[in-house]
């Protein structure tokens, strides 16, 4: 169940990231944001690492792109599944390798639905 698990979301449209906390808060989330790569990148430094990043490619400061190569090559997050969510095409996505993927727009249904998956396929 969601309710023990702790979720960052990577998001610089202030909007957008509010409507993913809350959506995945009333789901039962512990969410943690950050509105650009650095802060995201900061935050994977100094706390233990989530249980779920959500993250957007295009990002201020560093992009989501690098935030995601920090991440795979990072030891201690390799575990940690990657929601992306995006507006990029498929073909500036398609050398990823992630755990899930959603293009924006995304209805806040989707996108706990999505998280619970991709949770759920890291774990097996």
């Amino acid at each position: 169940m969601a309710e023990s698990h702790t979720v960052l979301i990577i998001e610089d449209n202030e909007d957008l990231r509010h409507i993913y906390a809350t959506t995945l808060s009333m789901a039962g989330f512990r969410v943690r944001q950050a509105g650009d790569g650095l802060t995201a990148l900061q935050y994977l430094d100094s706390e233990p690492p989530p249980d779920l990043i959500v993250l957007d490619l295009f990002l201020p400061h560093v992009s989501g792109f690098l935030v995601h190569q920090d991440i795979a090559a990072r030891a201690e997050l390799q575990h940690v599944p990657v929601l992306v969510v995006t507006a990029a095409t498929p073909e500036q996505t398609r050398h990823l390798k992630v755990t899930c993927l959603l293009r924006k727009p995304v209805l806040p249904n989707d996108l706990v639905t999505a998280a619970r998956r991709c949770m759920a396929d890291s774990a097996s």
